[in-house]
């Protein structure tokens, strides 16, 4: 059977991904980026890096951050 894992909802990185905090044991908290199956959520901006070549700045898609905002006051801090 597949294990179950629990944590707390940190961040909420966009429309369909999280940050999950797991438990302290003797050091920081793991974390995982969860990102939700089937959720296709307008990507945020992005700012181009300039230490990868051919890195280009992109601008939010409609909606990106309402779609953000949402979950992340659904999740932020739950289990």
């Amino acid at each position: 059977s597949p294990q179950m894992n629990r944590g707390i909802v940190k961040q909420v990185l966009s429309g369909d991904s999280v940050i999950i905090r797991g438990q302290p044991r003797g050091g920081p908290p793991p974390e995982r980026q969860l990102c939700l199956s089937n959720v296709n959520a307008p990507k945020l901006a992005r700012r181009s890096n300039p230490n990868v070549e051919g890195s280009v700045e992109t601008r939010d898609e409609p909606f990106a951050w309402e779609a953000r905002e949402f979950l992340r006051k659904k999740l932020i801090g739950k289990e």
